[in-house]
């Protein structure tokens, strides 16, 4: 009988095995360069050195021709290569222009022609585009491709749907990407070679979701060298079974680069929302006309890259802001009008002989006055009310700070809650070149998210949401080159995810709404959501959406090795990864309390009366009405 821990033990012996045996990958956004040398009958050079630059960078990789003349170069950083094949008695070729993208493999064949050496032959024409290395479906953009198509928003991931098979939902917005049917939880990200997720969700932590408008956080495009998208990957890319996106950073050269770039779009601009109307003619009867709209984009960045040495020390950063106003349009029914003008003779009232109770706050208050009963003063606090006995018409009186008034003489208000949010974004990476052994490359990012949204149909600006997300994601990646066969390549990397979503009025005590909930926690304050029926269908409501919701922080700490080996027509990669991932936080939807007037059981006819005499008493934190 095998324990626990021999049981452990047996699986790890056999998947090392199986590692060796059977060649297994790590991800990687690297390329590589493999092919034949040969002479003019075909016969296979061996020996030969070959030696392949990185243009942009003047970084030199030399390996040699084995006895069948094949060579390959693993991990090669995406960019503009040439390769150089000489041997004695052949003159050198040289193939240049070879552009290797985001872990490609790249077959260059080379025929040597006999001569001196001191002799070089430029071929120049180009790499043939059929990938024969690889029977992966997919496809790679390049960054010229990602600035020339229009993108709105300035998110990569929108670009993904050019692919076949994968499809946005209808609606789109974050996290809605689908690959041949799968959800969109289905696709994994990778940037730098970095698995690019939180643990909670599974979603992205660059380029992540939101609780409004697109991604909470931006890698800037102008930074991506290129991305490739895979939907049949292979073995090294096992974490999911959508497509996996694997994103490639620029990188710093011997030539000092940059770009700057501002994009907006300004309210005066873009037309009216069909709900937004301006005029009593354009509005649905009983709105009230209401001022455009704002919609207001703005997004603005710049990328500057160099060598710090040349040749040897490289860097890279960039930086991308958003900032946008969006307003909701939509319409307010009628119990959120303080008042409401309506025919004399009501029929929903009890004993009131004009006025509409089951949608007026005044009409209500004058109801439950003239049946003898006493209005509650915190109905009256919420409401945003004062009542002074004995009624009369002008012994009402309310400041739309808790029902919206209603000044425009309609029955349903037509209002606009704006989303207004910020969002700073910025990457750096350095790139070193110790020797032709040992190269270091680093990468860090930052996004930081913040604002005031309307996210359910809250009706008075303290009750909307506050949003926040900081994402951090740091990499190091070295590789080490023992010999032409040998190549290791072992990375690092962290991520971390905060995002605490709140109501705007989660400071204030419930007290002052004159309120015992119970809550004691200043984090957990603000009005308990309030909801009348008939209106909570929609639902409208007095207080704000059911948070506070607090994610993070997450974290995942990676540890990544792998090891390409090159012997004859064979190259091989094995190595291993190891994630430890971490996660803190909860949703406290209910923390705050949730009062309902339903149409059944009241104490008067109409829901909205039950709400102007409703006691509230405090048992066990839990809110409860009499």
């Amino acid at each position: 009988m095998h324990s626990p821990l021999n049981r452990i033990r047996l699986c790890l012996i056999v998947c090392i095995v199986l590692a060796i045996a059977h060649p297994t990958f790590s991800q990687t956004t690297m390329g590589r360069i493999l092919g034949t040398v040969s002479d003019q009958s075909g016969a296979a050079v061996a020996g030969a050195t070959v030696l392949i630059t990185d243009v942009q960078r003047g970084t030199t990789r030399t390996v040699a021709t084995d006895a069948s003349g094949e060579y390959a170069a693993p991990e090669l950083q995406p960019g503009i290569y040439k390769v150089r094949a000489e041997a004695k008695g052949f003159k050198a070729v040289e193939r240049i222009n070879i552009v290797v993208e985001v872990a490609q493999d790249l077959r260059v064949d080379i025929s040597l022609p006999t001569g001196l050496v001191s002799e070089t032959v430029v071929v120049t024409d180009e790499v043939p585009l059929v990938n024969t290395t690889s029977a992966t479906l997919g496809g790679t953009l390049s960054n010229a491709e990602i600035n020339d198509l229009p993108l709105n928003g300035r998110n990569y991931e929108n670009l993904l749907q050019l692919r076949p098979g994968v499809i946005r939902y209808p609606g789109g917005g974050f996290s809605t990407t689908s690959s041949n049917g799968l959800r969109a939880e289905d696709n994994a990200y990778l940037v730098e070679g970095l698995f690019n997720s939180e643990p909670f969700s599974g979603q992205s932590i660059i380029n992540g979701a939101g609780i409004a408008g697109d991604s909470a956080t931006i890698l800037p495009v102008d930074a991506i060298e290129e991305f490739n998208v895979q939907q049949s990957p292979s073995a090294e890319y096992g974490w999911k079974p959508g497509s996996i996106v694997n994103v490639g950073l620029k990188s710093g050269t011997n030539q000092i680069h940059g770009s700057a770039y501002a994009f907006g779009r300004d309210t005066p601009l873009d037309a009216r929302n069909d709900f937004n109307c301006d005029s009593v003619a354009s509005c649905p009867p009983g709105v009230t006309p209401t001022p455009k709209n704002p919609r207001n984009l703005e997004q603005f960045g710049s990328t500057a890259g160099g060598a710090i040495i040349k040749d040897k020390l490289f860097y890279f950063g960039a930086y991308e802001g958003q900032r946008y106003t969006v307003g909701n349009a939509g319409f307010l029914s009628t119990w959120a009008t303080i008042p409401l003008p309506t025919p004399a003779g009501g029929t929903n009232c009890t004993s009131l002989t004009s006025g509409d109770c089951a949608n007026s706050i005044p009409d209500a208050i004058a109801d439950v006055y003239a049946q003898g009963l006493t209005v509650s003063p915190v109905s009256l606090q919420v409401a945003g009310c004062t009542f002074v006995a004995p009624y009369t018409p002008s012994s009402v009186s309310c400041n739309g700070k808790g029902f919206p008034a209603n000044t425009g003489g309609g029955t349903t208000i037509a209002y606009s809650l704006d989303n207004t949010v910020s969002s700073d974004n910025a990457v750096g990476k350095v790139d070193y070149r110790l020797n032709q052994r040992h190269t270091l490359s680093s990468m860090y990012f930052f996004g930081n998210n913040s604002g005031t949204v309307a996210d359910a149909s809250e009706v008075q600006p303290q009750w909307l949401t506050l949003i926040h997300t900081r994402a951090q994601v740091f990499g190091e990646n070295w590789t080490y080159i023992p010999s032409s066969n040998w190549v290791n390549e072992a990375r690092f990397g962290y991520n971390r995810l905060y995002q605490p979503t709140f109501t705007a009025d989660h400071n204030v005590p419930a007290s002052s709404y004159g309120l015992d909930t119970g809550v004691t926690n200043p984090l957990y304050g603000g009005l308990p959501r309030i909801n009348i029926a008939p209106f909570y269908i929609f639902p409208q409501e007095l207080g704000g959406f059911n948070w506070p919701k607090v994610q993070g922080p997450d974290t995942r700490v990676q540890f990544i090795d792998h090891i390409s080996y090159v012997r004859g027509k064979h190259a091989i990669k094995f190595g291993g990864e190891l994630h430890r991932d971490a996660f803190t936080g909860g949703a406290y939807g209910g923390v705050r309390g949730r009062i309902k007037f339903g149409l059944g059981g009241q104490t008067l006819g109409q829901p909205i009366e039950d709400f102007t005499i409703i006691h509230f008493t405090q048992i066990g934190g839990i809110l409860n009405e009499p």
